[in-house]
Parts: C-alpha cells; structure tokens; sequence
C-alpha cells in the first residue's frame, strides 16, 4: 500500500504540471491551461485511486528556471515563455494494521515544466 501511495504522488505531480504546461485554454475557454488553478489540481486529483491526496497538499508554483526563486503561486500575474510551472504533491501512508511495526510516512514529488505561451508559424503568434 505504501508502494501505491508513492507511486500515485508521483504520478499525480507530474500530471498536473504536464497539464500546466500545455498550450492553449481550458475545456471551457476561460482561461490559459498554466492559469486554471482548478484543472492543474483536478490533473493530480485524476491519478489519486486511494484518496489520499488532499487539494491543500497541492502546490502550484512558478519561476524563470533551475535555481531561480518561486516568482508566483497560482494563478500567476504574468507568465512568458520559458518561465516554469512546478507542482509539489504530498500525501501520508498511514498503516492500516499495526502487524507490521511501520510509521506514519510522508510521500512528495515535486515536478517541473517550461511553460509556453504561444508560438509564431510564420509569423503569426498562436495562443
């Protein structure tokens, strides 16, 4: 069990900045994919079969790159392209039976992914 909740924090991490990262608007249209707080949490929640990871313990950040300092959390002021979005996810093992003598253990990944705003084709920016 413990092996399951490890693998869905790692998981739900790198789902929700891979959904963050994309280009383009969300399934409404409202608003840019690396804005919708919402759909970024929803992307990590997708993943957790076991319910173990709470929407608290999922934490949107920005910043310009490798070793640079969080500029942001979400939704961001303004983003350009090879900023970058971060998603922290943490959630706890607690055993269910006391047979085998483990502790409470906590599980957090933590994935990164340049954000893109838009491109130019041929000279025309796409959003």
């Amino acid at each position: 069990r413990a092996l399951f909740v490890y693998s869905t924090v790692v998981t739900a991490s790198r789902q929700a900045v891979r959904y963050g990262s994309a280009t383009g608007l969300n399934t409404a249209g409202s608003s840019n994919l690396y804005n919708d707080c919402a759909g970024i949490r929803a992307a990590a929640q997708k993943v957790d079969f076991l319910g173990v990871i709470d929407d608290a313990n999922i934490i949107i950040e920005y910043d310009r790159g490798p070793s640079t300092a969080v500029f942001s959390t979400c939704p961001p002021g303004t983003v350009t392209n090879k900023d970058r979005i971060r998603v922290t996810v943490r959630a706890d093992f607690v055993p269910i039976v006391p047979i085998v003598p483990l502790d409470t253990m906590t599980f957090e990944s933590s994935s990164s992914r340049t954000i893109i705003v838009g491109i130019s084709v041929g000279g025309e920016a796409l959003p």
